[in-house]
């Protein structure tokens, strides 16, 4: 049995209790959306808790990541993967504050939003962008609605090349908390505008 206590040092300093999704199973949903963004040249991606999907690059031909997470220390810098140099933008603020100019890309992995001011500017963004990512558990209700929302919002102009569900439940990860429940069956999906299937 994989115990999340020989994976992490310590919790988050604010108690969110989702530190399972750092363990190794779980990062296969980085790795994942990482590989659907190979041909993404400006990623936006909204609550990377921790895990952002640039630490899962290998050599995509991205030019900038922005990650927005009200609990994300706010910096920019140049980080090269591979033979590319990349620019992370991290931007500790609601997604309602972020002043995000240009995307095609959306990453949204664990979505479960609870503003719904944020979850709205959420999908404004998702209408602007070629190829959005979601991922979340399938029994919890707020992200069972918030992407049955995103996805009749984009019926006219998306469709979903990938609708998979991801079973974690034989890794057999705890949560440091054991009183918190490990959401182990979870929804990935990958949707994008009619025409761009193929890129």
């Amino acid at each position: 049995m994989i115990k999340l206590k020989d994976l992490l040092l310590e919790k988050t300093d604010d108690g969110v209790e989702w530190d399972y999704l750092l363990s190794e199973p779980y990062t296969a949903r980085n790795h994942l959306a990482a590989a659907w963004c190979k041909g993404s040249k400006n990623v936006l991606e909204v609550g990377s808790y921790r895990n952002p999907v640039y630490q899962f690059y290998t050599e995509q031909n991205t030019k900038k990541i922005t990650v927005v997470d009200p609990k994300a220390e706010t910096f920019e810098k140049n980080k090269k993967i591979g033979s590319n140099n990349i620019k992370i933008s991290s931007i500790g603020e609601k997604l309602e504050d972020a002043k995000i100019i240009y995307h095609d890309t959306i990453v949204a992995l664990g979505l479960g939003i609870p503003s719904r001011e944020s979850f709205e500017v959420l999908k404004s963004h998702c209408q602007s962008a070629n190829t959005i990512i979601l991922e979340g558990a399938i029994n919890w209700p707020q992200t069972v609605r918030q992407i049955s929302e995103i996805i009749e919002t984009l019926s006219q102009s998306h469709n979903i090349i990938v609708d998979i569900t991801l079973d974690f439940s034989n890794s057999n990860v705890k949560n440091l908390n054991i009183s918190t429940p490990v959401y182990d069956k979870r929804r990935f999906i990958v949707l994008k505008t009619h025409g761009k299937q193929n890129d």
